[in-house]
C-alpha cells in the first residue's frame, strides 16, 4: 500500500488545479483509513455534542439557575440526578430514558414546551449519547448500567405479596473455613421468613431457623462483613465492610437466588453501618470517615450526603415506613433526617458516649439505641425522650452493644458482659437468656419473635429460645467445607443407623418381655378365673348338698316318726289283740261265736297292718339313713374340694401378686418405640441433610466446572484481544510512517506549488485532518488496550476464583 501511495503520489503533475489536488489528498487519506479497520467510530459526548443542544432549547428552563421541575441539563452530573419524577437518563438505553420520550414526544410534557420537536440530526446524536453510556467527554468511561434492584411498595408492616423470600439454590461452600472464627459483629434476621444471615471471615452464611440447616453462603470478598441487613420485605440482603483503612463496599443481593445484584460504595475505610430503604429507592452508609452517604440503586450514584457527625458513623437505620433515617456515631451523637433528603428532623440529645447501636419500632414511632455510657434510651422521633435504663447494669463491663425491637414491640439486647436480656416494650424485664462465651456483639429477633439470634467475640453464635432462655443451635459463621459437610453427614448417617439397629432389637426385646409378660398374666389370670368358677360350682354344690342333707335328714325324721308311730301301732294292735283273747275267755257263753271271731280277726288284721306299717317305716328309716350317709359323704367330699379349690386360688392369687406389673414393661416398651420412632426420623432427616449436601457438592462442582469453561472462554477472548491490540499497534505505526512519508511527500510538494497558495493550505487542512484520524486511531488503541486490561482482570478474577476451586479439589 505504501508502494501504491508513494507511485500515485509522485505523478501528479505539478500544473493540476488546486481542487485535484485537495481531492487526491483526501482520496489518499481517506483510503488509508478505509483500510484500516481498527479506528473507532467517533464518540458522542456531553461536552462536544450535546450540551450545545441544551444550550440552545433547554437551559432557559432547566439550568441551575432555573430547574424547573427539580431537572437542571446544563451539568452532566445534573442531569443525571433527575427531577422531581426520578432519574430521566438511562446508561446505554435511550428506549428506557424518559428524557427521550420528553423531546421526541412521545410523552408529555413535551420537550421543548410548546415548540416543535429537535431536529432529526440532533435527536440522533441525542440517542446515540444515551446509547453509547452517556460520555462527558472523549476521555470518559462509558457509565454501565447499574444492576436493576425492582423496588418495593412500603405498606405498613412491609409483609410481601407473596410467600417470603427464602434462598433456593445458593451455594454452599464457604470461601474459607478458618481454624478459629473471627468475631460475629454482623447478623440479621429475616423479618418475614425463618431465615438468619451471619457475617463470617468474607462470607455471610444463611441458616434455617427452624431446621438450623444451612441453606447458603454469599461471598463479600471485600473483607469483612461489618453489618448486614435485610429488607423491610425480606427479599434483599445487603453486606457492608471491607478493609480497615483502605477500602470499604456494600453488597445487595438477592435472598432467593444469592445472586449478587449490585455493589455500592468506593469507601477509602470500612464501612461499619449500612441500611437499605424500605421501597429499595436508596441505600445509606457510613464508617470512620464521619459522613453518611446515601445512594441510588437505580444507578448506583451518590444521591446526597450527611457530614454533621463529628466521629465514626457507627449505626443508622431507615424507618420501616420509609420516611426517616436515624444515624450515630462514636461520639454520642444521635439524629433523625428525612430519608429521601437528608434534612434534619431531630438531634437525639441524652448519650454521653458512643453509639453502639440502634433500632426502629416496627410502627416507625420508637427508636431504642444503647451506648458506652451503659444506657438504653427510647426516643420519639422529634427527639422527645421516653425512658431510659441500664440493661445490663453497672460497670466496666455493663456497657449494651446491640439492640433490636420484635414485631410486637419486646426488645433485646446483648452487650459487654455477654448476658442477653429480653425487655417489654415499657422495659419491665422478661428474662436473661443463657449466657454467651465471651461479650455479646450483636442481638436479632427472628420473623415470629420465638428465637433469638446472639453472636459474641470469640465467633460463637447461638440460636436462643424467647420462652425458655436456652440455646436451641449453635450456627457457625463460617462453616465446614462441603467435603467436610458430606464426611460428617456420612458419619452421623452411619450413627443413626447403628443406633436405629440397636434400638430396633432393643424395642423387640421390650415388645418381647411386653408380650411373655401378658402371656403369664393372661394364663394366669385364666387359672384364677377358672379356680374360681369353680370355686363357686363347688359352692353351689354344696349348698345344694347342704340343701339334700337338710332334706334326708328331714326324711329320715319323718322315717323315724313314721316307725315309731307304726312300732306304736303295732304294740297297739298286739295288746288289742292280746285283749281280744283274754275278753273271748271271759266272755259268756251268750256272745255268739261270730262276734268273737270278728273281734279276733279286726285286731289280728290292724296287728298285720301295724306290722306292716313298722316294717316299712324301718326300710324307709333305714333308706333315709343310707341316703343321709351318701349325702354326708358327698357333703364331706364336696367340702374338700372347695377346701383345695379355695387353696389353688389363694396360691394363685400369691402368684398374681408376684407377677410384673405391666405398667412398668409398657412404659419401658413404649419408650423404646418411642426412642426408635425418634431415632428413625432423625435418620430420614440426616439422610435428607446428606442428600443436600450432595446436592450442594453437585452444584458446586458444576459451578466450577461453567467457571473453567468461562475461564478458557475469557483466555480465548483475551488472545483474540491481544492479536487484535497487536495488529492495531501495527497498523498505528505503519500510519505513522505512511503519515510521515506523506507529510514529507507533502512539503516537497508544497514547495514545488509555492506560487499556489490556496492548493498549499489545502495541503495543510488535510494534513491536519489526517493528524486528527490518527489521533483518533490512537485513541481508538487506548479503548483497546482499556479493554485488554479489563479483560486481563476479569481472567485475574477467574484464576483466583479457579485457585479456590483448585484447592477445593485437592482439599478433597
Amino acid at each position: 500500500m505504501k508502494k501504491h501511495l508513494q507511485n500515485d503520489f509522485c505523478e501528479v503533475d505539478s500544473a493540476a488545479p488546486r481542487r485535484g489536488m485537495g481531492q487526491l489528498f483526501l482520496a489518499l487519506i481517506f483510503g488509508l483509513l478505509a483500510n484500516d479497520s481498527t479506528l473507532a467510530a467517533e464518540k458522542i459526548t456531553y461536552q462536544e455534542h450535546v450540551r450545545p443542544i441544551f444550550a440552545e432549547h433547554c437551559f432557559a428552563c432547566h439550568s441551575q439557575d432555573e430547574k424547573r421541575s427539580d431537572l437542571a441539563l446544563d451539568q452532566l452530573s445534573a442531569a443525571l440526578a433527575g427531577g422531581v419524577g426520578g432519574e430521566v437518563l438511562t446508561a446505554g438505553d435511550a428506549s428506557g430514558s424518559r428524557l427521550w420520550h420528553l423531546i421526541t414526544h412521545e410523552e408529555s410534557p413535551s420537550m421543548p414546551p410548546g415548540g416543535d420537536k429537535l431536529p432529526d440530526d440532533q435527536l440522533a446524536l441525542i440517542e446515540k449519547w444515551i446509547n453509547g453510556g452517556l460520555l462527558d467527554n472523549k476521555n470518559s468511561k462509558v457509565r454501565k448500567q447499574a444492576a436493576v434492584v425492582q423496588q418495593a411498595t412500603v405498606s405498613t408492616d412491609n409483609r410481601p405479596a407473596g410467600e417470603p423470600a427464602m434462598p433456593v439454590g445458593v451455594l454452599q461452600q464457604p470461601v474459607i473455613t478458618p481454624a478459629k472464627p473471627a468475631a460475629v459483629d454482623a447478623a440479621a434476621a429475616s423479618p418475614w421468613a425463618p431465615l438468619v444471615a451471619i457475617g463470617g471471615i468474607r462470607q455471610v452464611s444463611l441458616y434455617h431457623t427452624q431446621s438450623h440447616e444451612l441453606l447458603g453462603v454469599l461471598p463479600f470478598p471485600e473483607g469483612s462483613p461489618r453489618v448486614i441487613r435485610f429488607s423491610r420485605d425480606g427479599s434483599l440482603l445487603i453486606v457492608g465492610g471491607g478493609h480497615a483503612a483502605a477500602s470499604g463496599k456494600v453488597a445487595v443481593f438477592e435472598v432467593t437466588s444469592g445472586r449478587r445484584l449490585a455493589t455500592i460504595g468506593e469507601e477509602i475505610d470500612e464501612v461499619l453501618a449500612a441500611d437499605i430503604s424500605p421501597n429499595h429507592q436508596l441505600l445509606a452508609l457510613g464508617g470512620p470517615k464521619r459522613t453518611v452517604r446515601v445512594y441510588r440503586l437505580a444507578d448506583g450514584q451518590l444521591d446526597y450526603q450527611i457530614k454533621k457527625h463529628t466521629d465514626w458513623i457507627t449505626t443508622l437505620r431507615f424507618s420501616p415506613n420509609g420516611k426517616f433515617l436515624a444515624s450515630g456515631d462514636r461520639n454520642g451523637g444521635l439524629n433523625v433526617w428525612v430519608a429521601n433528603r437528608g434534612l434534619e428532623v431531630a438531634q437525639l440529645s441524652g448519650h454521653k458516649e458512643a453509639i453502639n447501636d440502634l433500632a426502629w419500632r416496627f410502627d416507625s414511632a420508637v427508636i431504642a439505641s444503647v451506648s458506652e455510657d451503659d444506657s438504653l434510651r427510647l426516643w420519639q422521633t422529634n427527639g422527645k425522650q421516653i425512658k431510659n435504663w441500664n440493661p445490663h447494669g453497672g460497670g466496666p463491663r455493663a456497657a449494651p452493644l446491640s439492640v433490636d425491637f420484635s414485631r410486637d414491640g419486646r426488645l433485646a439486647t446483648t452487650g459487654r458482659d455477654g448476658k442477653v436480656h429480653l425487655w417489654q416494650a415499657d422495659g419491665k424485664h422478661i428474662k436473661e437468656c443463657q449466657r454467651l462465651e465471651e461479650m455479646g456483639l450483636v442481638v436479632r429477633y427472628t420473623h415470629e419473635g420465638k428465637s433469638v439470634l446472639a453472636g459474641d467475640f470469640l465467633g460463637n453464635t447461638h440460636l436462643l429460645d424467647a420462652e425458655s432462655g436456652k440455646s436451641l443451635a449453635r450456627l457457625a459463621p463460617n462453616p465446614p467445607a462441603l467435603k467436610q459437610r458430606l464426611l460428617e453427614a456420612r458419619a452421623a448417617t452411619d450413627e443413626q443407623q447403628h443406633l436405629v439397629s440397636k434400638l430396633r432389637t432393643d424395642d423387640q426385646h421390650q415388645q418381647a418381655l411386653l408380650a411373655e409378660a401378658r402371656s403369664a398374666r393372661e394364663k394366669l389370670l385364666q387359672q384364677v378365673t377358672q379356680t374360681d368358677q369353680q370355686v363357686s360350682q363347688l359352692s353351689d354344690q354344696r349348698v345344694k348338698l347342704a340343701q339334700d342333707v337338710s332334706t334326708a335328714t328331714e326324711q329320715w325324721r319323718l322315717a323315724t316318726e313314721s316307725l315309731a308311730k307304726a312300732t306304736k301301732g303295732r304294740l297297739e294292735a298286739e295288746r288289742l289283740l292280746a285283749d281280744a283273747s283274754v275278753s273271748n275267755e271271759a266272755s259268756t257263753q251268750e256272745e255268739a261265736t261270730s262276734d268273737k271271731a270278728n273281734r279276733q280277726r279286726e285286731a289280728e288284721q290292724r296287728l298285720a297292718t301295724a306290722t306292716e306299717a313298722e316294717t316299712q317305716g324301718g326300710a324307709a328309716l333305714q333308706e333315709a339313713e343310707q341316703q343321709k350317709a351318701t349325702v354326708g359323704e358327698q357333703q364331706q367330699k364336696v367340702a374338700g374340694q372347695v377346701d383345695s379349690t379355695l387353696a389353688k386360688l389363694k396360691q394363685l392369687q400369691e402368684q398374681k401378686k408376684k407377677l410384673p406389673p405391666l405398667q412398668p414393661l409398657q412404659q419401658s416398651a413404649t419408650q423404646s418405640t418411642a426412642k426408635l420412632a425418634q431415632a428413625a426420623q432423625q435418620l430420614q432427616a440426616s439422610q435428607q441433610r446428606l442428600e443436600k449436601i450432595q446436592a450442594a457438592k453437585q452444584q458446586f462442582e458444576q459451578a466450577a466446572t461453567r467457571l473453567t469453561e468461562a475461564q478458557q472462554q475469557t483466555d480465548k477472548q483475551l488472545a483474540q484481544l491481544t492479536t487484535q491490540a497487536t495488529a492495531a499497534k501495527q497498523a498505528s505505526q505503519e500510519s505513522g510512517a505512511a503519515l510521515a512519508k506523506l507529510k514529507a511527500q507533502a512539503e516537497a510538494l508544497a514547495a514545488q506549488l509555492a506560487k499556489t497558495k490556496a492548493a498549499r493550505q489545502q495541503a495543510q487542512t488535510t494534513l491536519q485532518e489526517h493528524q486528527q484520524q490518527a489521533q483518533e486511531a490512537e485513541a481508538a488503541l487506548q479503548e483497546t488496550q482499556q479493554e485488554s486490561e479489563l479483560l486481563q482482570a476479569e481472567r485475574a478474577a477467574l484464576e483466583a476464583a479457579a485457585e479456590i476451586r483448585k484447592q477445593y479439589a485437592e482439599g478433597e
